[in-house]
Parts: C-alpha cells; structure tokens; sequence
C-alpha cells in the first residue's frame, strides 16, 4: 500500500485540475450543505466524563469501516453523491474492555440520513444467528457505525436515540461516526462516542461523551495516513471501475457462509437461538426463543402414511361389473 507524502492532492471530480488544500475545507462544507439545505442538528457534547471502559479497534474492522465510508463519500466523487453509510460493529468484551474486531457495511442512504430496511433486518438477523451460534467465538454485536459527510463528528438527536437500543442491552457499546472531510485539515476522520447514560424520560435527558480509543500497533499520527492513504486507493479505484462494494460483497459473503452454516445446523444437529425472519420481514416484533429442535439419531421414523380407503360406491360399482361378467359366462 502506497504511503503519501503529506501533501493536499484531493480532487473532486469537477474540480479535476484544481488542488485541495487545508482552506478548501470549509468551502466544500458549505456548498454541500447548500446542495442538500443540510440543517445541524447538533446536541451539545458532555465534558469531564470519566469513561473507564477502554476501546479497542482491530485493523481489520477500521479498514472495512472506511471503505464503506469512502466509498458513498470521497473527493473523486461529485460532492452531490456523497451519501451517509451506516454499519454494524463486532467484537467481545475482555475484563470490561470493548475490543470491535469486525465491521458489517449494512446500508446506505441519502446525504442527509440513512436507515435500516426491513430487509437490512432481515439480514443483520442471520448475520447475529451465525456470530452467536459459535459460543467458540464469544463475540456479538457491539454498536454500530455511521457517517456525517461534511458535517462533522456528533451524535443527532437521533443518532442518540439509535445509539439507545445498543447501549440499553451493553453499557459498554460503542458508536462511531465518520466525515472524510476532515482529511483536508489533516485531522483522523472518526471519533468513539457513548451516552452518558441510559436512564432518561425524554429525549433532551440524554447526552454523550468522547471515548478515548487504540488501534493496536498505530500510532496517533499513523491513523491519520492509513485513513489519508486509504481514501485514495479507494476513491481513485472506484472512479476507474465502479466495480467495488462493501455493502454488495460483504452481503453475498454473508449469505454464503449462512447456507455453510444451516448446513452444518442440519448435519450435526446444531442447537441455537433462531430468529422468526418471517415475523421479522412483515415487521413484526421477534423475540429469539424459537430454538431448533435436532431430530436425534436413531429417532421414530415417520410413520408410512396409510392407503385411502376404498368408498361404499366404488365397491358396489366393482361388484355390479362383476356379476354382469359372471352373467355373460353363464
């Protein structure tokens, strides 16, 4: 992977002979909220909360965050085509330490939200049966991410109340937001956000902190260029080809491993906690007590179904063919 030199090369691709530069920023921020009448609708950030459980984000899973982000939001791109992503977080909790191994690229919006599908439902719920059906792995989902092109890093009113039903069930789950933007002032493009607590009685009782993170191996400054280097491998790709997707190939990835999967269920008898995606996809409420019921080995066989019985009409009309047969013999 190729490492940059520092300098702003970043092009939009309507402003393909022009250089990026540090004071572009806030032009770029401007025509695109002018684009999409973009209205902030910023909660004001806690202060001096002390936060002790420790975040940690496995390479692997910033990687495929920021190509989901990257990929819907990228200076090769006209700034009327970024969009917002939103995905899921997997990982495990280690002696109260949050550690995001994977990331799940779900969906994606417009620029200015995004939501989850009955559909995407649909397909987190498989994805959760097969991470929770391997008690090896001890892993579930831990939060989720999303991005703000262009429009900073913070937590919506909404935001807040998605981030709710994560933190509800975890105390320690996390969220991450992303603008890409933020690489024209040379600034890491994401922060690690969590409520201050889950105890409230209307939405202006909540608020949200800052959480301090590692990225084992890398160093502050060293995010900054693996985001910088990421992008443009990215964004140039996918100008060339349009042939990448993180939604498309995690997607097909996924529904691959869970054929793999209900395979494995049927063949050695896998017991798990299964979700109703029938119920699921007409939006119904899905609790996850429907367990699958293995048929033991050496079980009852089923039953050969009985032959239908022969009605009163059919055997008169047998009997009268018969005694005219008879007639004509005699």
């Amino acid at each position: 992977m190729r490492m940059n030199d520092g300098s702003d090369d970043f092009s939009d691709s309507r402003y393909s002979d022009n250089d990026w530069t540090s004071q572009d920023a806030k032009t770029v921020i401007d025509e695109f909220k002018k684009i999409h009448e973009i209205e902030e609708d910023i909660v004001p950030i806690s202060e001096g909360v002390s936060d002790v459980s420790e975040v940690t984000i496995e390479l692997e899973a910033l990687r495929k965050m920021l190509f989901h982000v990257y990929e819907f939001g990228n200076f090769e791109d006209a700034i009327k085509k970024w969009k917002e992503v939103y995905g899921l977080m997997i990982g495990r909790i280690e002696y109260g330490r949050l550690i995001i191994t994977d990331a799940a690229p779900i969906t994606h919006g417009t620029a200015r939200g995004v939501e989850f599908k009955k559909d995407d439902y649909v397909f987190a719920a498989k994805l959760n049966d097969m991470i929770t059906a391997d008690t090896e792995r001890k892993e579930f989902f831990v939060g989720w991410y999303h991005s703000h092109p262009a429009i900073g890093l913070f937590l919506s009113g909404v935001d807040l109340v998605n981030h709710l039903g994560y933190q509800l069930v975890n105390e320690v789950a996390a969220a991450i937001v992303f603008d890409h933007c933020l690489l024209l002032e040379k600034q890491i493009p994401f922060k690690v956000f969590r409520l201050d607590s889950v105890d409230f009685s209307s939405q202006d009782d909540l608020g949200y902190h800052e959480v301090s993170y590692i990225i084992p191996g890398i160093s502050e400054e060293e995010q900054f260029l693996l985001a910088r280097e990421m992008h443009d491998e990215i964004a140039k790709d996918l100008k060339k080809t349009r042939s990448n997707s993180a939604e498309k190939l995690f997607r097909k990835q996924v529904e691959s491993e869970y054929r793999e999967f209900m395979k494995r269920v049927r063949k050695e008898h896998i017991e798990y906690e299964k979700t109703d995606y029938k119920k699921l996809r007409k939006g119904k409420k899905v609790s996850k007590a429907n367990r699958t019921a293995p048929r033991k080995k050496g079980g009852k066989k089923k039953p050969k179904a009985k032959k239908a019985k022969k009605s009163k009409k059919t055997k008169k009309a047998k009997e009268k063919k018969k005694s005219k047969k008879s007639k004509k013999k005699s």
